[in-house]
């Protein structure tokens, strides 16, 4: 498929579809592609972070939603995703400085957020109650609403051990704005 026909939306849509259907390569040239036409894309940036963390190039990732929230500090979803990468580092600070406007909301992301700076704490209650309050609001991302599932399920299996968010079923249409896929897949 040649993507130099494409406008800003189309390109948009067919990374959305590559990025569900495990075509790494086309979705990043997609997400570059639409970036070029139309640098400010905000939800673009964002599925570029995601698609740089699913590959594994996750300074890459963490550079695109650092400088995200520089020009949208209200992108939750971003604010949301670095929280969980920088969580991979072991900084239980850091952790807590980028989600620190999340934590306290009583909202789904807010309570998943609260999850992921327990986990980054090695505090495993924590973890298992942020998730179950989490759960039980109204879900604004099914996609995210499913990691958090996976990761309350094998937190239970494990005995109440932190075990990190790692996702990894590809991102429904409606969640791919918030869902890193594939932290663990590469």
């Amino acid at each position: 498929m040649s993507l130099d026909i494409l406008d800003a939306e189309e390109l948009f849509h067919v990374s959305l579809s590559a990025m569900q259907n495990g075509r790494d390569g086309e979705a990043l040239e997609a997400l570059k592609r639409l970036l070029a036409l139309q640098p400010g894309h905000l939800q673009a940036q964002h599925l570029l972070g995601a698609q740089y963390a699913q590959l594994g190039m996750f300074a890459r990732a963490e550079a695109i939603w650092r400088a995200l929230l520089v020009a949208a500090p209200e992108f939750d979803a971003a604010r949301f995703q670095l929280g969980r990468l920088v969580m991979l580092g072991g900084d239980a600070g850091a952790v807590q400085a980028v989600l620190a406007p999340l934590i306290d909301r009583t909202d789904d992301l807010g309570w998943y957020a609260q999850a992921v700076v327990a986990a980054s704490r090695n505090e495993p209650g924590g973890v298992e109650q942020a998730l179950a309050k989490g759960l039980a609001c109204e879900q604004s991302n099914p996609g995210v609403t499913g990691d958090m599932r996976q990761w309350l399920q094998r937190l239970r299996e494990q005995g109440g051990q932190p075990a990190a968010p790692a996702p990894t079923a590809p991102p429904a249409p409606e969640a791919a704005s918030m869902l890193l896929s594939g932290y663990g897949r590469h």
